[in-house]
Formats: structure tokens, sequence, C-alpha cells
């Protein structure tokens, strides 16, 4: 599989200096959150609410799902050692932690099981095959009612807006050469220029939500590039 997961420094330790360079990053995170939250006060009290971390990293977002309400217990999937690694060293209660693919992973869980599966910054990397895969099998797995949501790089259909917002986080990426870090700066551009190449934009992302059936599919934040979109299985 083809993908423009994260090489280098800037998939391990060093990923959490991405957040120098994104003004927006933690009210990005917290649009996640918000979500989760909400659909958390909807449901019985003292019920465990199970949840899917899928492309876990760094635990930053899984931190934030734990955050959301004390009952959520948190699956989190990564395929890179040094992921689980950080994260084994953060997290030793209600998180579970699997390293593998996230489809092979969902494949692994009963139908009807979890009540959110959850993204942040992974999907994009993907392939669509993958993409169209991971939908469906998160479809599956989700019981009635339950939630998808994933915060991601979803590019908007406008080319020149989007382009204007490629150019506007280059030159936020220059103050990784402020800091010394020059290293940083080229493989985020690279990555940015690679992720061009298999764009996921938001008519991709809402045919992909609504092909194995989900219902009230809706965007609940834009910032630049960053989008989160939450959709409900029936």
């Amino acid at each position: 599989m083809t993908n423009t997961k994260f090489q280098g420094t800037i998939g391990g330790e060093d990923y959490e200096l991405f957040q120098l360079v994104i003004p927006h990053h933690d009210e990005f995170q917290q649009a996640v959150g918000n979500v989760v939250h909400k659909f958390a006060n909807t449901q019985s009290a003292g019920e465990v609410i199970n949840v899917v971390d899928i492309g876990a990293g760094t635990g930053l977002t899984t931190k934030m799902l734990l955050d959301a309400d004390r009952r959520i217990k948190v699956t989190a999937i990564d395929d890179d050692e040094r992921m689980i690694d950080i994260m084994k060293s953060i997290f030793l209660a209600r998180v579970s932690l699997v390293q593998t693919d996230a489809i092979e992973a969902l494949r692994q869980l009963p139908s009807n099981s979890v009540d959110i599966v959850a993204s942040v910054y992974c999907i994009h990397n993907m392939p669509v095959d993958w993409r169209a895969s991971l939908f469906i099998e998160s479809y599956r797995v989700l019981r009635p009612g339950g939630l998808v949501v994933n915060g991601d790089k979803i590019a908007v259909e406008n080319e020149a807006q989007h382009q204007g917002m490629i150019k506007r986080q280059f030159e936020r990426f220059k103050r990784f050469n402020d800091i010394g870090r020059a290293d940083l700066y080229k493989e985020w551009c690279e990555h940015y220029h690679q992720d061009d190449q298999i764009k996921f934009t938001e008519t991709e992302q809402r045919g992909l939500l609504k092909a194995p059936g989900f219902k009230d599919i809706h965007n609940t934040y834009r910032t630049e590039m960053e989008a989160v979109f939450v959709a409900v299985k029936s």
C-alpha cells in the first residue's frame, strides 16, 4: 500500500512541533472533542462509551477523547511502532493500544460494537481505496446511532482557494527555520506536496460517508485546510 504517512523526524516525537506552525491546532483538536462530548451527553449515565482512535500517533487525540467524558474507553490504533512506544509511556488506563493497519484492526471488531470511530490527521495520508475500505469497516463496527468523526486536512473544491491555503501553510513552515530546524521545514514541505498528489476533498469525504449508509453528514469546523466531518450510522 502506497501512502504519504510520516517519514524521518516528523514521524516521531518531533511531530508535536507541528503545533508551532498550525496556529489553530488546539482549536481544531477541540472541535473533535466537542463533538464527542456532545454525543456522550446523550448517552445513559454509567454506560461505557467505546471509542476507536484511528491513527492515534503521539496520543494528542487520544487524550482529547478521554477528556471528553470519563466513561470513554479508547482503542488506539497505529501501525507505527514509534508511535505506540510513545503512547505506552503516557497511557495506563482506559486505553487499549493496537499496532496494526487500521482496517485490519477494525475487521477484528464485532459488528455494532463501537460507539464512536474518530480520527485526526490520518486518513488524508492514505490512498483512495484504503479510505473507502476504512469508512465501510467503520460503518460495520459502529452500533446504530454511532458516530464517525474525522478531523483532517480536507481540501475545498475551489482550486484557487486550496492553493492559497497551501501557500499560506508553507509560509508558516518557515518558522521551523527560525528555531534552527531546517530539516523539519524541508520534510513538512515535502509531505504537503505528496499529500496534494492524493488530495482528500470535501466531495470525496461526503461520498465515502454516504456510500456505506451514513446519515446526517455535515462539516462542523473549517479553518484553512483543517476540517471536521461528522456522520451517524442509521
